[in-house]
């Protein structure tokens, strides 16, 4: 009835009768009162949890399409909201949540942000990320935990770039290009002494051979970009995460980004001028990275992605620099002699 009221050619309001108009109002009557026990359940099940951001969530659903998909959640449980973007005509972006979440089920593995579970549509929530290394981001963490200290290599650093290595190939695996791994999306759990990284926003992500579309079109952050992603026609492809593993790899292991923010901002408004350049090979920022492991680094961040190495080889350069770095810090860090075995390892 409230569908057919407006006169579809004329758009204007015809007079309705007695009987319609008092049918009207109590279909009216009737959906606010489903929205009323809606929002009371929702406001519930919130009260019933301890969140860690404060995020506005749509109030008029119910959870009972979310109970059940990955388990319910637990009184006192402390979980993570991520509500659906809005469009520009102000409506919800709920099929590119819907997206995500089915992203996220599958890559459900260690190393990967927990779903916990989901409102259709709506939000995501996710579980807490306990940490206790000090620093919520790799960004944050590598500031404080560079490679090169005054007397020994940071072995935690290899450690942790490993498992993200690690965790990126079980991602492909399920044929799923995550298209956005930043700093920003790496989050540190785990202790001081063994910090975990955790990959979270699927946002961005694709199946592999898939043309990204709507707003996934040239989406990114521009300094974890590969070339071939500001192409809104080009397929999503393995080799884009390699570049983007490159880039936490060079700021990893030398304090330094790899390319100039500047450069690529202009790149991104002109994609048809030359990709940057790298600010300086890895070696020139920290010649205490192995010869071996400073190629593959470069390798993965070669403007062309059939130049880039696969992951099963920037795992087993990886492995390499752990037992090198083990035999440097044997060693000390001092002396001539150190710095030539540096240098040619």
């Amino acid at each position: 009835m409230g569908s057919q009221i407006l006169d579809e050619q004329t758009g204007i309001l015809p007079v309705l009768s007695l009987s319609q108009t008092t049918s009207f109002q109590q279909e009216i009557d009737e959906k606010r009162a489903r929205e009323r026990k809606n929002q009371i359940n929702f406001e519930q099940q919130l009260f019933s949890l301890n969140f860690v951001q404060n995020q506005k969530m749509n109030p008029h659903v119910s959870l009972e399409t979310a109970i059940g998909d990955c388990g319910p959640i637990r009184s006192g449980e402390t979980v993570v909201i991520k509500r659906a973007n809005y469009l520009a005509d102000g409506s919800l972006d709920s099929a590119a949540l819907d997206e995500e979440a089915r992203f996220l089920r599958d890559c459900q593995m260690l190393g990967i942000v927990n779903l916990r579970n989901y409102v259709r549509g709506y939000a995501l929530v996710l579980g807490e990320i306990r940490t206790e290394t000090g620093h919520e981001t790799f960004n944050d963490w590598i500031k404080s935990n560079p490679y090169r200290r005054e007397n020994h290599l940071n072995t935690a650093v290899l450690d942790v770039l490993m498992k993200l290595v690690v965790t990126t190939e079980q991602i492909h695996k399920r044929n799923i290009i995550h298209r956005d791994l930043k700093e920003a999306n790496i989050l540190m759990g785990g202790t001081a002494e063994q910090p975990a990284p955790v990959i979270a926003d699927f946002g961005n992500a694709c199946y592999a051979g898939t043309v990204p579309q709507g707003r996934k079109i040239s989406a990114g952050s521009l300094t974890a970009m590969p070339p071939e992603q500001f192409n809104s026609e080009a397929q999503a492809r393995k080799e884009s995460d390699i570049y983007a593993l490159g880039v936490l790899m060079y700021h990893a292991l030398t304090g330094f980004p790899s390319r100039s923010p500047d450069e690529l901002e202009q790149f991104a408004t002109s994609p048809k001028k030359e990709f940057p350049k790298l600010v300086a090979s890895v070696r020139d920022r920290n010649d205490y990275v192995s010869t071996a492991l400073a190629k593959v680094v470069e390798h993965c961040l070669n403007s062309d992605y059939a130049h880039r190495p696969s992951l099963a080889e920037v795992r087993d350069a990886l492995s390499k620099e752990q037992a090198y770095a083990q035999c440097i810090n044997a060693a000390g860090l001092k002396g001539i002699a150190t710095r030539t075995m540096a240098r040619v390892a």
